[in-house]
Parts: structure tokens; C-alpha cells; sequence
């Protein structure tokens, strides 16, 4: 890939910016901050004004928003390729569906739904995007996802240049949302993670890659136990220490599904390089990369306030309760792989920012913009359960070589 140019776009509320992005365009790609029905914000005002209890005005008025900012960024709904939708509860989702039907179709974008809390307790869906913008060198080729021949609301893959966003995979072996149908096997983990990894090798092999050539993961399941009953099947189709990925406890889009498995992997023939860092603590290998820089971007893991770890001894080190010792630990951490990538904190264009409740939060931000101007990237805030109860923050960030 050629030499990246970078453009950001500030994002505003009534002329009060925001502590976030509206996007940012690296290259050909588009990458939008999550949006949610919020009209009015000033965080430094307490002012949070939202259609409270109305899921389809709050989910106009982030459609509304994402519109301008897709134009903004020179792009449009039809080349969106990837999203995840972020709702309280399952019955925001089908109330959101017909309203967002209107503005593209999902059956193109690849996508994952997470149940879970959001920025305020009066948001009731949040969505993330991330776009391109056709003529810069990159095609697309999206790859619609079947059960048993009934054509899914969601891609099973979009392959954009060498890079492949994959959907989210869970354990259904049927859906048929109209029908009402959803066929899993209730309650068994094992049997739910290789349904999972099947369907997810045969994705991977239909858009031209393989487990080999996966970097980043994002890892969502209902309880740390179900992780550690998955695990052990997933090594077997791909070495999770050369991944970079975050674990997340939250719900997903059936209440029977234990977990849901997200991935990007690249495409070596069509002439990217890519390097994996290995994470350690205190000398310990981690089941996690560090970062994965494939051609100019870099991907980096979630990173939290563990001071030390090793999974097999039952170690998690940590500043218990502190949110600021902890979020203070996580961006030396981050800052030490960025530099070990290459890159530095201004050249840092998206994150996802974990927190196991707002309070965290906003004990956390001053300590951020210690290192990174929040509104300089496109960002989104996710309230739900983390790696280890005692983890109260973690932070997810992309940043490229210039």
C-alpha cells in the first residue's frame, strides 16, 4: 500500500465539540465514531438531551447523523461494509431494523450485535461503522450469509482491498429471524464454539484466506466461564497469542447464544506485509498479541490495568478498585507498543473504550488526554463485564504508520 494520508473530522453538538471524532479517513477507509440518538451533548455541562425512551427517534436521529457524517468524509450508506450495533436490549434492535432498512441494507454489511450499557443510561442503541470510499485504488467484494438457504440480515464477509471483515459467529446452526426460528444447541459451550469455528473457517476459505492470516479478534460471551470452556477449541483452529483481540462480557442477539467471535484477517497475495508483537508480562506469554501492524495500520489488543498476568497460575495483578492506577497502567502499556510498532499516540484513529460503568469513565478521561486528544478520534464507549472482575477499563485502539 502506498504512503497513508489522514484526515479528521471533529465532531459537534449544537457547536460544542465532542470528545470524540465524528470519523476519520485514513487512506481509502472511513472509520466513524459509534453514533446513538443523542441530539444535544456538552459533557462538561451535564447536558445529555435524547428522545428518552423512544428507540425509533433515537435511532433516526443517529441515522441523521451518520448520514452527514458519511458525506462529510466522502462517502455513502452503500459502502459501508462493516458495523456493530451496540442496544440495551434485544427488542431496541428489531424496533431499530426497519428505521435503519431505510438507510442501508444490512444483508450487505458485515456485522455483530452486542447487548449491552452505553455512554448514558438514557441511550438505547449506538452504532460503528467503518466505510470506504471506491476510486483509491481498493474494490470490494461482499459475501452474503445463508442457514440452510434462508438469506441472512447480515454478510458473512466483505473483503475491501487485502483486508476481510468478517461478521460476527455464534453457535446458531439455523436462523430465520422472520420465522422466528433459532436453532443452537442450549447451553452447551463446546458444541456452540466449533459450530462457531466452522462456520467461521469456511468463511475465511471463501474469501481467499485462512486462520493463519487472521490478526485481529473481538471475543464477546455471556460469562468468563464460556471463554474458558471455548478456549481450548479455539486453539486448535488458530494460535490466539498471535491475535490481537479483546474479550468482552455482554449479552448477543439471542439469549440461548453463549458467545459471539469477530475477526479481520488480510489477503498475502495481494501484497501486504504483516508483523505480530507478542505480549508478555513479566515474562510470561500471553494468550494475546500485543499489536499486529498488517501493511500501514496498526492493530493493537485491548489493553486494561493488569500489572501482571498468567492465566495457567491464576495470577491477575492489579490495582483493585482504582480506576485511575488502572487506566494509567494501561496506557504505559499502550504507549510502549506503539512505539514497538512504529507509531505513536497522534497517529492513534480509532478506539473502543470498555468500562464497567460510566463512573470508570470518567475517572479515566483525564488520565487519556494525558496521552491521546480524545477528540481527535473516532471512538466508541461500551458498558459491560471485562477479562476478570476486578478489571474496571479497556481500551482498544487502531493507529497507522504515516
Amino acid at each position: 500500500m502506498e504512503k497513508l494520508e489522514r484526515k479528521t473530522y471533529p465532531c459537534y453538538y449544537n457547536e460544542v465539540v465532542a470528545p470524540f471524532a465524528a470519523s476519520n479517513v485514513v487512506g481509502p477507509f472511513v472509520f466513524l465514531s459509534g453514533f446513538n440518538g443523542l441530539t444535544h451533548l456538552d459533557v462538561e455541562k451535564g447536558i445529555f438531551e435524547i428522545a428518552v425512551g423512544d428507540a425509533e427517534a433515537q435511532v433516526e436521529a443517529a441515522c441523521q447523523r451518520i448520514d452527514a457524517a458519511l458525506k462529510q468524509a466522502g462517502t455513502s450508506w452503500e459502502n459501508v461494509f462493516w458495523r456493530t450495533y451496540y442496544v440495551s436490549s434485544y427488542w431496541v434492535y428489531k424496533k431499530a431494523y426497519p428505521i435503519m432498512e431505510k438507510y442501508f441494507k444490512s444483508k450487505d454489511g458485515s456485522g455483530t450485535l452486542v447487548i449491552c450499557g452505553l455512554a448514558h443510561p438514557n441511550i438505547l442503541f449506538e452504532v460503528s461503522f467503518i466505510a470506504y470510499i471506491p476510486g483509491k485504488g481498493f474494490e470490494r467484494k461482499t459475501y452474503p450469509s445463508y442457514f440452510n438457504g434462508v438469506l441472512q440480515p447480515f454478510a458473512s464477509s466483505n473483503t475491501v482491498g487485502p483486508f476481510v471483515f468478517l461478521s460476527g459467529v455464534n453457535g446458531l446452526t439455523h436462523l430465520d429471524v422472520k420465522k422466528g426460528i433459532y436453532e443452537i444447541d442450549v447451553g452447551n459451550v463446546e458444541t456452540q464454539t466449533e459450530v462457531t469455528f466452522k462456520r467461521t473457517t469456511a468463511a475465511l476459505k471463501q474469501a481467499g484466506t485462512s486462520w493463519e492470516n487472521v490478526f485481529r479478534g473481538t471475543y464477546y460471551v455471556n460469562s468468563y466461564w464460556v471463554y474458558e470452556k471455548a478456549y481450548p477449541i479455539m486453539e486448535k483452529y488458530f494460535k490466539s497469542k498471535d491475535v490481537s483481540s479483546v474479550l468482552a462480557v455482554a449479552g448477543l442477539a439471542h439469549h440461548n447464544v453463549l458467545h459471539e467471535f469477530e475477526f479481520m484477517a488480510y489477503i498475502p497475495e495481494k501484497g501486504l506485509e504483516r508483523k505480530t508483537y507478542p505480549c508478555y508480562y513479566n515474562g510470561v506469554l500471553q494468550p494475546f498479541a500485543t499489536s499486529n501492524v498488517v501493511g500501514p495500520f496498526v492493530f493493537l489488543s485491548g489493553f486494561n490495568g493488569l500489572t501482571h498476568l498468567d492465566v495457567e497460575k491464576g495470577i491477575f495483578e492489579i490495582a483493585v478498585g482504582d480506576a485511575e492506577a488502572q487506566v494509567e497502567a494501561a496506557c504505559q502499556r499502550i504507549d510502549a507498543a506503539l512505539k514497538q510498532a512504529g507509531t505513536s499516540w497522534e497517529n492513534v484513529f480509532r478506539g473502543t473504550y470498555y468500562v464497567t460503568n460510566y463512573w470508570v469513565y470518567e475517572k479515566a478521561y483525564p488520565i487519556m488526554e494525558k496521552y491521546f486528544k480524545g477528540k481527535d478520534v473516532s471512538a466508541t464507549l461500551v458498558v459491560c463485564g471485562l477479562a476478570h472482575p476486578n478489571v474496571l477499563i479497556e481500551l482498544e485502539f487502531m493507529a497507522y504508520i504515516p
